[in-house]
């Protein structure tokens, strides 16, 4: 049995090299076998499991391709061990080709953007323009119709309001609006015109001149429609003394039921030579501006010159009540009273053409 011992320490296999390369795990308990058996075949061992491959190191940030690791065999399997790496493929140049679509793709934004901001600037100043208002066009001494469609042009929506004049060439033009005329009107505002308006009987006022003093009065009297005024004094070299030689309203003028008539009478001939001065007999200190509207310009300057007042001749003015030409107003105003030698301004219509 000592023989066969030996023999079966013998045949079994050095498993010490292995012991020390693989971790010992515990042998389970063989059972017996009977003597002179023949020991069991040495099960061959199991290849060692490959070391785990080491981690590779992490690469600093800057760089943008891995180092490469060795390439490893493991044992004898005829395995390979690649280690996982990250790559980063390589930003390529930019070529000449993408240069210029990028160009080309910017200049036709940078067109859309200034065709955005062009058409947002025609939108908002024509916005502004709506919201900033319309000016009121001067439309004073127009008829009310021709004042009406000027206004709605403009887009502008028009309120009429009648008021009673003693002007009868005032009858159905405009006296004056509400704005007035260059100030401004919100988009579809409204405009109040005020059109003249005569409700009152009229008559042409009669024609006095060449009657004397005495004859004028009593035909003034005589129309029972109308009142004698200022009666002054001028110098004539061409008209003899007590005879009229002008009057305001001149004579055919409509006028309303009340309308005063002042005259001018003649005074002979000037000492000094000079016909049409005022002269100073009648003594008064101030008289009434004379209804000289509708009249020539020269023949209010004569019939003011008479009456003891200078002239002079202000801008032409718009007035259609009145035909071009013709005295349209005076400032003072007709009816004021004024002081002998002061100036009178005198506005003379003209033509809208």
């Amino acid at each position: 049995m000592a023989a066969d011992d030996a023999r079966g320490d013998s045949a079994k296999p050095d498993t010490t090299a292995d012991d020390a390369r693989t971790p010992q795990v515990p042998e389970e308990t063989e059972p017996k076998r009977p003597k002179h058996a023949a020991p069991p075949k040495a099960e061959p061992r199991p290849e060692a499991e490959p070391e785990t491959a080491p981690e590779p190191e992490a690469e600093p940030e800057h760089e943008t391709e891995p180092k490469p690791e060795a390439v490893r065999e493991l044992g004898d399997t005829g395995k390979i061990y690649v280690p996982k790496t990250e790559y980063t493929a390589p930003v390529k140049a930019t070529s000449e080709l993408d240069a210029k679509k990028r160009s080309m793709t910017i200049r036709a934004v940078l067109l859309v953007v200034l065709a955005a901001i062009l058409g947002s600037t025609l939108i908002v100043t024509r916005c502004f323009g709506l919201l900033s208002g319309t000016t009121v066009p001067s439309v004073v001494g127009y008829g009310e119709e021709r004042a009406r469609a000027t206004l709605e042009r403009k887009g502008l929506k028009v309120k009429v309001e009648e008021q009673e004049t003693e002007r009868v060439s005032d009858k159905g033009h405009v006296l004056s609006t509400e704005p007035a005329a260059d100030e401004s009107v919100g988009p579809g505002g409204t405009v109040t015109i005020v059109v003249g308006t005569v409700t009152q009987e009229t008559q042409d006022a009669p024609n006095l001149v060449g009657l004397s003093k005495a004859d004028a009065a009593n035909a003034i009297m005589q129309t029972n429609f109308f009142v004698q005024d200022d009666v002054m004094y001028a110098y004539s070299s061409t008209v003899p003394a007590g005879t009229v030689i002008s009057q305001a309203p001149q004579a055919g003028s409509e006028r309303i039921r009340g309308t005063a008539i002042d005259l001018i009478v003649s005074d002979g001939p000037n000492p000094a030579g000079t016909d049409g001065d005022h002269a100073s007999e009648s003594g008064k200190n101030t008289v009434t501006i004379p209804d000289v509207v509708g009249m020539t310009y020269q023949n209010a300057v004569t019939l003011l010159r008479g009456m003891g007042l200078k002239s002079a001749r202000g801008k032409d003015v718009l007035d259609y009540g009145i035909p071009a030409g013709m005295v349209s107003s005076v400032s003072p105003a007709v009816g004021d009273e004024a002081e002998v030698g002061s100036t009178v301004t005198v506005y003379v219509a003209k033509s809208d053409e």
